[in-house]
């Protein structure tokens, strides 16, 4: 087991970023979550050079999301990119855009779930759970498993396996669950009690997210083992996601360490299209996988630890109990399969 220093981090920051790798997506499609800005965007781009079939750009504004694709092709030249609203603060919006890829949508080959707020204060969407919980948890989990009937229709005619790429980060490492959250049978639900949960603080709150990242990565793997579900570090990249959390100490690491955007996206592409198949055999490495630096390593050692397997069981289970209350109708796939993993 591994621990990620400080050291490390600087290290890792301090060394150059191999070029995005490249493949043929013609006839796939690829949908990227949050692609309007930042790292998500810059994926994006990256995948538009790559001749998709389609690629959707998932976003919460329409002004900024019809920029955004504006700008894509005019530096990419791909005609086959669309925008599609996603507000992952509203579980209808998820519902919606996962009906429309059911009406509209053949096959999905490839789905970079990049989500993430830093909210500066407690919030509670619509939906009654704190913002950072329901976007950047339990939102994405739903989004997953709605467009899964997709994936597995990709399974038998894509050149390589449908992925799931969940971005998380290395600042999981530093995640603490508060006592009451850890021992709890509802973890989201004592988060999302302004009363009875902890004191609200962004970032730890957003160390705890990104846990919640690598959790959920383990869990559809476990649970749905025929699709390749990836958790990717970008790096520590300059982005609008502090814009209100900027202190001067977070700007000052910025100047010194942050990678660019396209640098941190490069991360995203290589957790998309990589393959790591031991010798030999036909299994995929990257099921599970969790991405640094273009290469696969260890999360954190409490993820790794019994405690942190028991809570991320308690973690899926409550994740499921709450989407099959939002949405009434999933589909053949029965709640049990995914516990079960049968």
């Amino acid at each position: 087991m591994v621990q990620f220093s400080v050291l490390d981090f600087i290290k890792s920051q301090w060394t150059p970023v191999p070029p995005a790798p490249k493949a043929d997506l013609h006839g796939q499609t690829v949908v990227v979550v949050g692609a309007n800005t930042g790292i998500g965007f810059e994926a994006a781009t990256h995948f538009a050079r790559m001749g998709p079939g389609r690629l959707i750009l998932a976003c919460r504004s329409l002004e900024r999301g019809s920029v955004a694709l504006a700008k894509l092709e005019a530096s990419t030249g791909c005609k086959t990119a669309e925008l599609w609203l996603l507000d992952l603060s509203s579980f209808e919006s998820v519902r919606g855009f996962a009906d429309r890829i059911e009406q509209e949508v053949q096959r999905l080959d490839i789905l970079i779930a990049n989500a993430a707020v830093v909210p500066n204060q407690f919030e509670e969407t619509k939906d009654h759970w704190e913002t950072s919980v329901q976007v950047n948890h339990i939102s994405p989990a739903l989004l997953i498993i709605l467009l899964m009937p997709k994936m597995f229709a990709s399974l038998d005619e894509s050149p390589r396996p449908p992925r799931i790429v969940v971005v998380s980060s290395s600042l999981h490492h530093y995640a603490k669950i508060p006592d009451n959250v850890f021992e709890s049978s509802t973890p989201l639900q004592v988060l999302s009690d302004k009363d009875l949960g902890p004191p609200f603080e962004a970032m730890p709150r957003y160390y705890l997210a990104k846990l919640f990242n690598v959790f959920l990565t383990l869990s559809l793997t476990d649970h749905i083992p025929c699709l390749t579900t990836v958790a990717v570090n970008p790096g520590f990249c300059y982005s609008d996601l502090r814009r209100d959390t900027r202190t001067l100490v977070i700007r000052t690491l910025e100047r010194v360490l942050a990678f660019t955007a396209e640098e941190g996206s490069r991360q995203i592409v290589w957790a998309a299209l990589n393959s790591r198949a031991a010798p030999g055999e036909k299994v995929d490495c990257m099921k599970g996988a969790f991405v640094s630096y273009m290469s696969v390593g260890e999360p954190s050692d409490f993820v790794l630890s019994d405690e942190g397997a028991a809570f991320r069981e308690k973690l899926w289970h409550e994740t499921l109990e709450i989407i099959v209350v939002v949405p009434p109708d999933l589909g053949p796939f029965k709640r049990s399969t995914w516990v079960s993993g049968e």
